[in-house]
């Protein structure tokens, strides 16, 4: 789901079979004219990451510490 930070309206929405992770449908949700990308961790890899270079938009992805690789200061 994709809403505005201001008002929290539903801008866009995609509806998926419960075998298919939110993630999967990510880039379906962007448009280009999208300033910043607000999500949790569960959004966070390496496409993502590049696909929003790509649209030249902010990203604000959460992320998370794993056993060999815990977050950094920033």
């Amino acid at each position: 789901m994709k809403a505005d930070l201001k008002t929290k309206f539903i801008l866009k929405s995609k509806t998926t079979p419960a075998h298919v992770h939110d993630s999967q449908v990510f880039e379906e949700l962007l448009d280009e004219q999208d300033q910043a990308v607000l999500a949790d961790s569960a959004y966070h890899s390496p496409e993502h990451e590049a696909y929003l270079i790509k649209l030249d938009t902010q990203e604000f992805l959460m992320r998370k510490a794993t056993r060999s690789h815990p977050l950094s200061q920033a």
